[in-house]
């Protein structure tokens, strides 16, 4: 968390309009899940892992819509 959070943090913050409170908090928010899925499935990092990690983060960027093999635009 604390590797990232000094990137990630500012960012949100500037391309969301939002404060470093609500940014910190979005970003523990995103880490945890992340941390729980991979704890779920064995940490195993094989193609079904990766494509989960895809479809978390279209998921996390575009919400519902995101999901699936859609090509970005």
């Amino acid at each position: 968390f604390d590797e990232e959070k000094g990137g990630i943090v500012p960012y949100l913050m500037k391309t969301y309009g939002v404060s470093e409170f609500i940014a910190e908090n979005i970003f523990w928010y995103v880490v945890s899940g992340s941390i729980s899925v991979n704890k779920r499935i064995g940490w195993c990092k094989n193609d079904s892992w990766y494509e989960l990690q895809l479809q978390v983060l279209r998921f996390v960027m575009h919400g519902y819509q995101g999901l699936g093999n859609k090509k970005e635009s």
